[in-house]
């Protein structure tokens, strides 16, 4: 996660730290929301009324949005072969 030093290595952390402008997911907070309610991020929890997230968990999404980037941008060795043909 090299866009993100300051990020948390541990403890938690309210949505401002996570979604953009200041966070590193350059999403907003309806996406984020959206994305909560149907399983795909992280769920929050509760610690006297605030709202946290886990820093492991959004470290974790992070590098799973990192890897199906790189395996998307990875080149088709079957394609190629068949363009080559």
């Amino acid at each position: 996660m090299p866009d993100t030093p300051a990020f948390p290595e541990t403890g938690f952390v309210r949505l401002p730290s996570i979604i953009k402008p200041d966070g590193p997911l350059p999403i907003g907070k309806t996406k984020w929301w959206d994305g909560v309610r149907k399983g795909e991020f992280p769920a929050p929890k509760k610690i006297g009324g605030a709202t946290v997230w886990s820093a492991a968990d959004i470290r974790a999404l992070i590098q799973r949005i990192e890897n199906q980037a790189a395996e998307n941008e990875a080149p088709d060795a079957r394609s190629d072969h068949r363009r080559r043909a």
